[in-house]
């Protein structure tokens, strides 16, 4: 099957799996709090999760792919995006308001209740520096103060420099990406990079880089070439990646870095790029169910944690309250408790976020594209993030 990319409109696709990639981050956490209760309560618990979700974490891989492409996509079919300050200007209010809600619930969170050991020492020890590094998502020796930061750091640093090569105008988008891959490649084996980027060099010289680089690469292909069977290069995509994530081992100081982006960066390019040539074919209730996870997915990844953290209180309290048996509450022997933790815990997160979104980003979105480009926004939904 060949198709011509001038009918095809692939956000909805792209939407799918935005809302895979979140899901499958959402589920390597949920996993991390059963292993947290369990040790907490010392009642020889066990997680029904962590086993097989662990390599979770690759759907931040996915995300960065999927950034890549779409940052191409915008700024070839958009003229405001490919006006370099408007671009970043954009790039800037779909990040930070967002992030500020829910990074400062986090820090409220730790300043009052002292809740997560970690990030409380951070505070300790870096003081005002470290909170206001956090919110900016300025890299620094230790996570942000809502952990899931870390990714968006590296968002910003990829948008800055998309919107510097928009500004220099280059006619030859696929030299500039070679080279700054292999700049990419000579820094992080000059610099021996971190799994956690702790200063700018650092996160120039990244390897997650590669990740985004490539959907930049995926999204030129798409724009500029037929599409040589999408559901085949999908279809093999996905295997591929569903093999990185079940016979990966678990996560290490080179896996964190260099191991996840030599798994998953050609499976996760694929599945983009057969994703975005499948977009007259995605049809149905249950599509477009899942294409609303996807809008949700930018609030889901940066609340989930916080939904997860809370959860098993409430469901103690809950217990507390009701008089029931010991399941109600995370952390027993046995999986009742765990199913019923899981169980909650998708439904919660996906509350949170669609409040998260209706009632904060989309709005915010909305108002400053308004102010930015001065008429009415399109639909958020309908449009690429």
């Amino acid at each position: 099957m060949v198709s011509t990319v001038s009918s095809l409109k692939p956000l909805q696709g792209i939407q799918l799996l935005r809302a895979f990639a979140a899901l499958l981050v959402v589920a390597v956490h949920m996993g991390g709090v059963e292993i947290k209760y369990a040790e907490q309560l010392g009642m020889g618990d066990s997680s029904l999760l962590r086993s097989w979700t662990r390599n979770g974490i690759f759907g931040v891989d996915l995300f960065f792919v999927i950034s890549g492409f779409i940052m191409v996509y915008v700024t070839q079919t958009n003229d405001t995006d490919r006006q370099p300050l408007k671009f970043l200007h954009r790039r800037v209010l779909r990040i930070y308001p967002t992030w500020w809600l829910f990074a400062g619930l986090a820090l409220i969170g730790l300043l009052v209740m002292g809740v997560g050991s970690s990030a409380s020492e951070y505070i300790e020890h870096g003081g005002s520096g470290y909170i206001v590094k956090s919110l900016l998502l300025i890299p620094q020796p230790f996570v942000p103060v809502l952990s899931v930061g870390w990714t968006l750091i590296h968002e910003m640093y990829f948008y800055i420099v998309f919107a510097l090569l928009l500004a220099l105008r280059l006619p030859n988008l696929l030299g500039f990406l070679a080279v700054w891959a292999a700049l990419v490649i000579l820094g992080a084996y000059l610099l021996e990079a971190n799994p956690h980027a702790r200063n700018i060099a650092e996160l120039a010289a990244h390897p997650l880089t590669l990740e985004f680089i490539a959907g930049c690469v995926t999204g030129w292909l798409f724009l500029n070439r037929r599409l040589f069977r999408p559901g085949l290069v999908f279809a093999v995509g996905l295997t591929l990646f569903l093999c990185a994530f079940f016979l990966s081992p678990a996560p290490t100081p080179f896996t964190l870095k260099w191991g996840r982006v030599l798994v998953t960066t050609i499976p996760c390019a694929m599945m983009v790029y057969g994703m975005a040539g499948l977009q007259p074919y995605l049809k149905g209730p249950l599509v477009g169910a899942l294409a609303r996870v996807g809008d949700w997915s930018y609030s889901l990844y940066v609340s989930h944690f916080l939904t997860l953290l809370a959860l098993p209180i409430v469901l103690a309290k809950l217990a507390g309250i009701m008089g029931a048996t010991s399941w109600l509450s995370l952390g027993q022997p046995g999986i009742i408790d765990n199913v019923i933790y899981i169980a909650f815990s998708l439904i919660a997160c996906l509350i949170v976020a669609a409040l998260g979104y209706y009632l904060f980003e989309r709005p915010v979105l909305q108002l400053s594209r308004k102010l930015l480009d001065g008429r009415p926004p399109a639909p958020i939904s309908k449009q690429p993030r």
